[in-house]
């Protein structure tokens, strides 16, 4: 990351509910709310000084629903890496977390 302007993207995907905001929240800010509230898109930037190196990282909270697939691959196609999440408690999730993957590796046939 020689260039100092640049920023990497990690983005949160999966289904509806799942808790990816949760956990966002609670990594970036150390904080669990018990309200729900359906994320269309939020984008928290973050600076770290790893070994004396600045590295700028975005975190894109992306909606769990199939109302915005446009975003969803412009979310996949700009990406660095991903957090991909499923409720253990929702099978169904896991089968979305799986599409996700699938989508992904189409969009991105070079990611690993």
């Amino acid at each position: 990351m020689a260039d100092s302007d640049q920023r990497n993207r990690v983005v949160f995907l999966g289904a509806g509910r799942v808790g990816k905001t949760a956990i966002l929240k609670r990594f970036l800010f150390n904080t669990f709310l018990e309200e729900y509230k359906e994320t269309v898109e939020d984008l928290y930037a973050r600076d770290y000084n790893i070994r004396g190196s600045l590295i700028k990282v975005d975190f894109l909270d992306t909606a769990g629903n199939l109302t915005f697939p446009a975003m969803r691959r412009l979310s996949i196609t700009t990406a660095h890496g991903f957090v991909l999440v499923y409720s253990i408690t929702q099978a169904e999730s896991f089968e979305e977390v799986k599409n996700l993957w699938a989508q992904i590796q189409e969009e991105r046939s070079s990611y690993q």
